[in-house]
């Protein structure tokens, strides 16, 4: 039986336990067009699978609150991974508010309010159209998953197969051999790192040097040595897992050890920045009252399936949806660049009366909820991440194999919206290695064989996740407005880029910001993106020659 322990429990990591270590999965229902979703064996491959998931935290409520709480967009591709588990994607879409039509209402700094019944349709092509998604708040996201597994649990067997530890973290993920830490750089060969991507303060001393030379005695059958903690009572153990799979976030300690045991000399080495606009932006949000009045007469309140922009004088607040239920709370959402004034205001007043000399039109005081300004002034600002990839997905630690999924996997910020929906993606890869029914030799083997398994999914998954980081540099970076001249030339290129798309399809593409939220892959999205544009290119500089060829005349 393979053992495999999963560390962290947000989308990805619960995802990943629900597949492996219930015995109630199957095949995809949303595949690919033009592609076959492979049939999984539910009874093979959950009967010849131990699934622990060890997360840091409590088990997720399914309230709302401010500080760093936000909303999802599940798309084709997270829906497709959804869709393995019976009941669990209409429950999604049960509970959330569906993308298309997308209906913003903007109200203006001076009370004036438009409606755009459907503003989706305007970056839509005729041969690859936005498929509709789902929007809901992550902590309902998170307990429509967490209520999946407690099922699975309770199901006859479930607990044998599929543990669930919260409050639980992992400090430590060694080789079978003790390695030599490295002084080099005048320390103990030790780097600190965040084990909760939720919670900067708390770091761990996490051993990050090459495991291919060690000291020390080898355990029987050179698996790794993976150490958790338990946070509450603080008492250590020690675990030999057959598998180990990094769902631990932006910040991942299993990507650090996996880095050290491929000989990389330091997280920065193994793990690669790839620059973009959008990491100047930073974000806070404020929550607000279910349904709040957003005008000062009260003739307009927040509705579930309604967008909200309010336009300020100095910034903006957006309110995504956040589910179907009326009595759910809405979420403020404030965007502004890392050195904006306002994120150095510091006390409550400072804000209240910032707030209200920016948005003279709205009744913040019967908009925000309770005790929220105060915890908005205490909250930290969070930036935007740096697109980052490591330079491998999988690989061995001594006969362990060790994958990464979700942010431990590709860490960049929401412009795409693909976040959740790419890390959903990551689990439906790794399930299919484990369990193809067409191919039951090469399952068997990856059951056996846990490096060859993650060295496959590393293969299987490169080539997308390098598309989808490259275009994360480029799809929609400055649709923030931190710098207005590039957010409006970009506006007017995605729009010229639609009827492109729509006028000649068999010439230009859809632009990446509609073309990712379809199943297609995100390599060729991204191949499509590069043949078009040196299409364009050459078009531009075609038009250019002939102009200078008749003004030489």
């Amino acid at each position: 039986m393979l053992d495999v322990f999963i560390i962290g429990g947000g989308p990805a990591g619960a995802l990943a336990a629900l597949l492996l270590g219930s015995r109630d999965v199957g095949p995809a229902v949303d595949a690919p067009p033009g592609t076959k979703s492979p049939s999984i064996s539910r009874d093979r491959l959950s009967s010849s699978v131990r699934v622990t998931l060890v997360e840091g935290g409590a088990p997720p409520a399914a309230s709302i609150s401010g500080g760093r709480s936000f909303s999802y967009l599940i798309g084709p591709r997270g829906a497709a991974a959804l869709s393995r588990v019976p009941a669990l994607l209409p429950a999604v879409r049960a509970a959330g508010i569906s993308s298309r039509p997308l209906a913003i209402t903007s109200l203006a700094v001076d009370g004036k309010v438009s409606v755009n019944p459907d503003l989706g349709r305007a970056f839509q092509t005729r041969s690859t159209a936005m498929e509709p998604g789902t929007w809901l708040h992550r902590n309902a996201f998170m307990r429509l998953l967490y209520d999946a597994l407690d099922n699975a649990m309770a199901a006859e067997g479930g607990g044998e197969r599929l543990r669930v530890r919260t409050d639980v973290s992992c400090v430590g993920l060694v080789a079978p051999f003790m390695p030599r830490t490295d002084n080099s750089h005048g320390n103990d060969g030790r780097v600190a790192v965040p084990l909760d991507d939720d919670d900067d303060s708390k770091e761990e001393s996490v051993a990050f040097s090459p495991t291919a030379t060690g000291t020390g005695s080898p355990n029987a059958d050179g698996r790794a040595v993976l150490t958790l903690r338990n946070n509450v009572t603080g008492v250590e153990e020690v675990v030999r897992p057959d598998l180990v799979i990094g769902a631990d976030g932006a910040r991942s300690v299993v990507r650090n050890a996996l880095g050290g045991a491929l000989g990389y000399l330091s997280p920065e080495d193994f793990s690669r920045l790839y620059p973009s606009p959008a990491a100047d932006v930073a974000y806070r949000t404020l929550a607000l009252k279910a349904s709040p009045v957003l005008t000062l007469d009260g003739s307009l309140s927040a509705q579930p399936n309604m967008m909200y922009v309010c336009q300020g004088r100095s910034f903006n607040m957006g309110l995504l949806c956040v589910g179907s239920d009326p009595s759910l709370p809405r979420i403020g959402t404030i965007t502004q660049r890392v050195s904006s004034p306002l994120w150095k205001l510091s006390t409550v007043d400072e804000y209240w009366a910032a707030f209200e000399e920016n948005f003279p039109t709205l009744p913040l005081r019967e908009m925000v909820a309770e005790g929220a300004m105060e915890a908005f002034a205490a909250g930290s600002t969070v930036a935007f991440p740096t697109p980052l990839m490591p330079d491998a997905l999988g690989g061995g630690i001594g006969t362990t194999g060790v994958v990464l999924i979700g942010d431990a996997a590709h860490t960049f910020p929401p412009d795409l919206g693909q976040g959740v929906n790419a890390a959903l993606e990551d689990v439906g890869v790794l399930v299919d290695l484990l369990g193809r029914e067409g191919d039951a030799a090469a399952a068997a083997l990856a059951r056996t064989d846990p490096v060859r398994l993650a060295a496959a999914y590393d293969a299987a998954r490169r080539d997308d996740i390098a598309a989808l980081i490259r275009m994360m540099q480029v799809g929609a970076p400055y649709q923030y407005g931190q710098d207005k001249l590039r957010r409006a030339v970009w506006g007017l290129e995605l729009i010229a880029r639609v009827r492109l798309a729509n006028a000649a399809p068999a010439l230009c593409a859809p632009p990446v910001f509609s073309a990712v939220n379809t199943t297609e892959p995100y390599a060729e999205v991204w191949r499509k993106e590069v043949v078009t544009k040196r299409r364009l290119l050459g078009g531009v500089l075609a038009v250019a020659a002939a102009v200078v060829a008749v003004l030489v005349r």
